[in-house]
């Protein structure tokens, strides 16, 4: 049986994939800012970052959410820059109230 390469994604997706049964596996990477909103108010984001380790059209997924549960999303990207380049920002400046 082969081990699994915990310095290698590809490897390390397969293995939960395996084990867990999961389907659609991904590495989440999380990033923070402030962005200023459609009213000029500034709120803070938490980006998340998915990379499914596969090349194709739906590698990369992004969702950004802000402090007041706003999110806003993408379908995926064959490229990070695409999928940050599809996310949804203006759902960010909706106003729920």
């Amino acid at each position: 049986m082969e081990m699994i390469d915990p310095d290698n994604r590809r490897s390390v997706i397969e293995g939960i994939e395996k084990y867990g049964r999961l389907s659609h596996v991904g590495e989440v990477r999380t990033f923070t800012g402030a962005r200023r909103d459609a009213s000029g108010e500034t709120v803070n984001v938490t980006v998340e970052i998915t990379d499914s380790g596969m090349p194709g059209d739906d590698r990369w997924f992004v969702m950004a959410t802000d402090d007041r549960g706003r999110r806003g999303g993408t379908n995926g990207g064959a490229s990070l820059d695409e999928a940050l380049g599809t996310v949804h920002w203006e759902k960010l400046d909706r106003d729920d109230s």
